[in-house]
């Protein structure tokens, strides 16, 4: 296993993750990158450059998505699920590793 593939605890991130799309908020796709990119740095040393997140994802408890990005060694999967929504704050439970393994469950 390499040390990207490891699950973390879910992290609240500062900075603002949620955008208005007319009257439904949803998280910002490059604010989400920029998270996964922080704490993927953080946690490991590598500093992933092309994090892709989608767009359009509400911002709402229970939502998960993917974010995708070349690792040193393959292409990895960020996986993320929203645990909590306080004001333009997003707390996830993720994990991240290698695209070709098995989806993990997120609970």
């Amino acid at each position: 296993m390499t040390k990207l593939a490891t699950r973390f605890a879910a992290i609240a991130f500062a900075a603002t993750l949620i955008a208005a799309c007319g009257s439904q908020r949803v998280l910002d796709p490059g604010q989400t990158a920029k998270y996964v990119r922080t704490v993927v740095f953080q946690k490991t040393a590598f500093r992933p450059a092309d994090v892709r997140c989608p767009s359009g994802v509400p911002a709402k408890v229970g939502r998960q998505l993917r974010c995708h990005f070349t690792g040193p060694d393959a292409r990895y999967t960020a996986y993320l699920k929203v645990e909590g929504v306080h004001g333009r704050r997003v707390l996830f439970n993720w994990k991240t590793q290698p695209s070709s393994w098995t989806a993990p469950s997120l609970n």
